[in-house]
């Protein structure tokens, strides 16, 4: 049994090679052609903008004025302008959303594993549990929940990375359909007393040219939120009596 303070061999391997690769870049496919991608835009964090709409739902309806982006990677998301086209939507991340506070914590930019046992109102874990090894995904998934009492929000996919690491290997070490994972996050958030939790899962679908599209859909037990191509949990929300927050 694997945990923050012995994890398996195998995890301490790939925590080694994105520190390397935070300091040196990567190697990243576009189409057909191999690139490099320097030092300063790896793991950026930018993709996250993706969700800026969904985590402003599960936000506004938890009530969350305290976050933590577990895996932030260099933390770009909160610093840069969110922008639709040409419009500026809002200065940063924290601002289009309303947050007080956001806590970033990486593995690969610290020596510390997990982050100091505090509570969040909401925890992000985005393009980083399908990269741990299978064996240690459960001590990262209960330290997350562990600190989390509003939601959870995790984003995977189950189709092979565009990334790779410097042993050679695609970055995308879990490659698992989307009910697997929505069965993990449902046991977590029973184990920590009903904590919501929301599942984004990219697959890879035929596009109308036949080149394959990613489509994002989502798995999620939150009270009140309503999302795109969104599946409820409405029999782990019926096994959950969790008391309402005063107002």
């Amino acid at each position: 049994m694997f945990s923050a303070t012995a994890p398996s061999p195998r995890y301490r391997q790939l925590l080694e090679c994105y520190r390397l690769m935070h300091r040196h870049g990567y190697q990243h496919r576009v189409g057909q052609k191999i690139v490099h991608v320097p030092p300063e835009e790896a793991f950026a964090g930018l993709e996250l903008k993706r969700f800026a709409n969904t985590l402003k739902a599960l936000i506004r309806t938890s009530g969350a004025t305290r976050l933590l982006d577990y895996g932030s990677g260099k933390g770009q998301q909160y610093v840069t302008e969110l922008r639709q086209g040409r419009e500026t939507l809002a200065d940063s991340l924290a601002d289009y959303w309303g947050i007080k506070q956001i806590v970033c914590h990486d593995p690969g930019l610290t020596e510390a594993l997990l982050p100091p046992p505090e509570m969040f109102d909401g925890v992000i874990v985005s393009r980083v549990l399908d990269r741990l090894p299978e064996e240690d995904l459960d001590w990262v998934l209960d330290a997350l929940f562990q600190r989390a009492s509003g939601f959870v929000f995790c984003e995977v996919a189950g189709h092979p990375s565009r990334d790779w690491v410097p042993t050679g290997e695609n970055a995308r070490i879990i490659l698992q359909s989307k009910a697997w994972w929505a069965s993990r996050l449902i046991q977590y958030s029973i184990r920590h007393g009903g904590v919501p939790y929301c599942l984004a899962y990219s697959e890879e679908v035929p596009g109308e040219d036949g080149l394959p599209v990613h489509r994002i859909s989502f798995v999620h037990n939150c009270p009140g939120v309503s999302l795109p191509n969104s599946e409820r949990n409405v029999r782990v929300r019926l096994q959950i009596n969790r008391p309402v927050p005063a107002e």
